[in-house]
């Protein structure tokens, strides 16, 4: 109560030497204004005074969560102690519509929940719930299900099972998922607009799916080593891909619309697709983008199988690509950068990009114009490590070597990018872009999704993670 009214105490002198200082420039509507501010920062703080922590677990004053929603209201914490929960009745639990944190008390290690049969839904969020209906820090063997919702689920394990929304705006950042064998992870439809962010996926069907939605945002994901398409937008108005890693993905769809191991984009608007590392996919293609317009720039696309042209990038639409490198891609029929595949009547350009083979590693079709710009160069972009696939004598089913994509001092792609301003502010690894990589006394962007720090800030190669661990195996 003390520190409540010193609160309430420091906000009215604050305002009351607003109110004066302004009193003395001009009288009548200031004085209103403070007026209405001191009532709010009063209502705030008594809201902020009456919102409660309700503690969940064997030995506490609610049994289970639903109790405790049950009990609590809209700004209250719900805190779940350390266990492993598996009753019957303790699932489905329902948010009924109240914006509440639910967390466990000491991570996912240290809390699991499990439903009553395989497949079961643990968290139901559907009374129209916002950002501030927050799920986090849980092992899940059960799914989430968001219906016309907007929850924040963070920093939960979900092994075997998924993320399931429909309509709203959801915001799932930092999960873990895996093992799950029935296709899409995390999967959207019809929703407002989502944001994915920050999570990785690894061993499941597939990665992450997303229809009809006007707004998607797929932000610094690791998608490795599943058994489908990393990331399919079908029928999305503005997508923007940005930050993930992408490898050892294989999709065995010939689908037109999710034939695709990487990235496929279909029937889709307007798609970003910006600092990306897509690497070791095995499938029809990589990337793979049909119509609408493409902002393509700084990625990183090495090392990928497809099964017909365009085993890199395959691109139907009226595409902006810009400071990226195309090495080691391979396409059972055709080249591995392919523009207009399907017959399709577009404009394209590509600028200051490193392509293996040059002009003669890039198809344009009879009816797409590809302005073939400045800049672009066919060197050896000399990766610290480059990835590669292990013969199938040396190991069966085929396996690919996982690499390190970033560049090495003597790379023909440091400081060869494109003009600054039209590439993205940072690198995949958060750099500033653009540094002085060539120590020229110019700054100017990388080609890929690496920016070189230069030989002075060499440090950074020791001190950053690897993006994957060198040698390791994943089966095609």
């Amino acid at each position: 109560m003390k520190a409540f009214t010193g609160m309430v105490s420091g906000a009215v002198a604050l305002l009351k030497e607003k109110a004066r200082r302004q009193k003395a420039k001009r009288r009548g509507r200031p004085a209103r204004f403070f007026l209405f501010a001191f009532s709010f920062c009063l209502s705030s703080l008594a809201l902020a005074a009456s919102a409660a922590t309700l503690q969940v677990g064997p030995d506490e004053t609610y049994p289970t969560i639903q109790s405790a929603l049950d009990a609590c209201t809209s700004g209250d914490v719900i805190i779940v102690a350390d266990g492993y929960y598996n009753t019957a009745g303790f699932y489905t639990v329902d948010l009924k519509g109240k914006n509440v944190e639910i967390r466990s008390k000491n991570g996912p290690d240290a809390c699991i929940l499990s439903g009553p049969s395989s497949g079961w839904t643990v968290f139901r969020v559907h009374t129209g719930e916002t950002r501030d209906a927050r799920i986090s820090g849980f092992t899940m063997f059960g799914s989430v299900s968001t219906e016309n919702s907007s929850p924040t689920i963070e920093g939960n394990v979900f092994l075997g099972c998924r993320v399931n929304c429909f309509g709203g705006s959801p915001l799932i950042t930092n999960n873990v998922f895996l093992r799950f064998a029935d296709k899409w992870p995390i999967a959207c439809n019809q929703c407002t607009s989502v944001t994915i962010s920050g999570n990785s996926i690894t061993d499941c069907g597939a990665g992450i799916q997303c229809i009809s939605t006007p707004s998607v945002t797929v932000v610094g994901n690791r998608l490795i080593g599943n058994r489908g398409t990393a990331i399919w937008c079908y029928s999305c108005a503005t997508v923007e891909v940005a930050g993930n890693m992408i490898a050892a993905n294989v999709s065995t769809s010939t689908s037109e619309s999710s034939a695709a191991s990487g990235i496929r984009c279909y029937d889709s608007t307007t798609a970003r697709i910006v600092n990306n590392v897509v690497a070791g996919n095995s499938g029809h293609r990589a990337i793979a983008v049909n119509k609408g317009t493409l902002f393509f720039a700084n990625n990183t696309i090495a090392f990928n199988a497809g099964g017909e042209s365009g085993g890199g990038l395959s691109c139907g639409a009226a595409a902006t690509v810009l400071n990226s490198i195309f090495w080691g891609n391979t396409a059972g029929n055709g080249s591995p950068v392919s523009f207009g595949y399907d017959y399709t009547a577009a404009i394209g350009s590509i600028d200051h990009c490193c392509i293996e083979g040059g002009k003669s590693g890039v198809f344009a079709g009879t009816f797409y114009y590809l302005e073939w710009g400045s800049g672009n160069i066919e060197s050896d972009p000399l990766f610290v490590d480059a990835g590669r696939w292990l013969d199938p004598l040396e190991s069966w089913p085929a396996q690919f070597v996982a690499g390190d994509y970033r560049l090495r001092p003597a790379s023909p792609c440091v400081d060869a990018g494109g003009p600054a301003d039209d590439v993205p502010a940072t690198d995949y690894a958060g750099r500033p872009r653009s540094l002085d990589g060539d120590a020229d006394g110019t700054a100017a962007p990388d080609v890929g999704a690496y920016e070189y720090p230069g030989a002075q800030s060499a440090v950074l190669y020791v001190d950053d993670d690897a993006p994957m661990t060198r040698g390791m195996a994943i089966h095609r």
